[in-house]
Parts: structure tokens; sequence; C-alpha cells
């Protein structure tokens, strides 16, 4: 929204900038939670945990999940075996 008429300034504000403030409150360090509305959203290779239901000032209840990151050493083999196929150009 716009707050201000002599200097408009834009500032975010609403539901989805407090749902979003109250899962960080609610989440812990390091790890990426969402809820049911990205869950939906996500491709299936992607890996997640549910964490359960959390309880959220003015929402009650909310189902949330936290995302699981690659394997590291499996994320570095993909990588380097791509890396190998696109390489095509001969040998000085």
């Amino acid at each position: 929204g716009v707050i201000g008429q002599k200097l408009p300034r834009f500032r975010l504000f609403g539901d989805t900038v407090n749902t979003a403030a109250r899962m960080m409150q609610k989440g812990f360090s390091g790890s990426l939670q969402f809820g049911q509305e990205t869950f939906k959203e996500l491709p299936e290779w992607v890996q997640v945990d549910y964490r359960g239901k959390i309880e959220m000032k003015g929402k009650g209840e909310v189902d949330c999940w936290l995302f699981k990151p690659p394997d590291r050493t499996e994320a570095r083999s993909v990588q380097f075996d791509r890396f190998n196929a696109e390489d095509t150009s001969p040998s000085p």
C-alpha cells in the first residue's frame, strides 16, 4: 500500500506479510518453513518433512512443512555429471 500524501512511501502490509512474519517467529533457525498453499505448488521432486500443526495468532492451527535440503554429496555428483555431459569440445 501507499502511506503518506506529501512524500508517498510504499509499504507491504496485510495478511500475507503477517502470516510470513508469524511463520518466521515459529520456525527453526536455518530452516525453511512453509504452509499448505506453498506445499500444494511444489514439484514432486522437492523433499519436505511435515512438521505438524502450529498455533498461529489470528489463524488458529496451521499445517506446516520444513524444506529438506538435498544431500550435498548427491548434489555435487549431479552437477559434475552435467558438466561432463555438456563438455563436448575437442581436447587441445
